[in-house]
This record gives C-alpha cells, structure tokens and sequence, in this order.
C-alpha cells in the first residue's frame, strides 16, 4: 500500500483521537492515538515510523491503538493537520493552547484545560473542501468505511 500524510490525515480523521493533557504542576501536552483492528497493525507501523510513539494491544489484542504525547504527538499533528478535513481545526486550536499554556498549579487550573479541550472538541468543521485529496479519501474509507451489496 502506497501511504503517505495525506492517507494518514484521511485515517486519523476517521479513527484518530487528538487531545490535551492536563495535569497538576506541569503545562498541559498533547496527546494523539490511532486506533484499528490488529490486521491493519501495518498501518499503525507506519505512522509509528514517521512520528514515534507506542502501539499497545486492546480489547485482547484484537486491536492496537497507536499513542503519542508531547513531541511525538506534536509532531504528528504539525505535519497532519493541513491534509486533515474533520479535525483540522481541533489540531490547529490544541497546538494553540498548549503553546500558550501555563505550568497548572490548581485543580481549577487543570480543569479549565480540560472544560477548554472540551469546548475545541465540540465546535464544528470550520470549512470543508469541495474535493479532498483521493490520498486522504483512501485514509478515511480504510478508518472508517464500509461496504454493502
């Protein structure tokens, strides 16, 4: 299979998760999983190789899910978001509060962070394309695609 970040953006937009870390006495980071059943591990790899991170079994090994935090995952999303189409703007705005951040000194702190991720979770696709690129049309459909007779 030919993958490249424009497949990955398509794969995380259907399977990825993007979020902050929020914990007391240190500045929040990022965190940025992939998720697939065991028999796409190949893809998994590959992301892993451009990005770094851990693959970790789920769900007794019939899935494994790819996790990133701080530079890993920051790095992931630098080079991903502008071949994302859903989560573009949740990458885009969670770069931003983590670079503007704070150490949380508070419970109140930590959770402002999260009430914050929360809200970035919630806001809707800023703009789509009228054509997304076919790499990221492959991406998607192999997350989350299906087919029917």
């Amino acid at each position: 299979m030919n993958m490249n970040e424009k497949y990955l953006a398509g794969f995380v937009d259907a399977d990825g998760h993007l979020s902050v870390r929020a914990r007391k006495n240190a500045r929040p980071d990022l965190e940025f999983s992939i998720a697939q059943r065991a028999e796409y591990r190949h893809i998994l790899e590959y992301a892993q190789k451009q990005f770094g991170g851990v693959i970790r079994e789920k769900f007794d090994g019939k899935h494994l899910e790819l996790q990133m935090r701080s530079g890993p995952a920051r790095k992931a999303m630098e080079r991903l978001k502008k071949y994302m189409v859903l989560k573009r703007h949740h990458a885009k705005q969670m770069i931003d509060l983590i670079d503007s951040a704070d150490i949380l000194r508070t419970d109140e702190d930590v959770r402002a962070i999260r009430s914050r991720v929360k809200a970035i979770r919630q806001q809707s696709v800023d703009v789509l394309p009228n054509f997304p690129a076919r790499k990221w049309l492959a991406g998607y459909a192999d997350g989350d695609g299906s087919f029917a007779v």
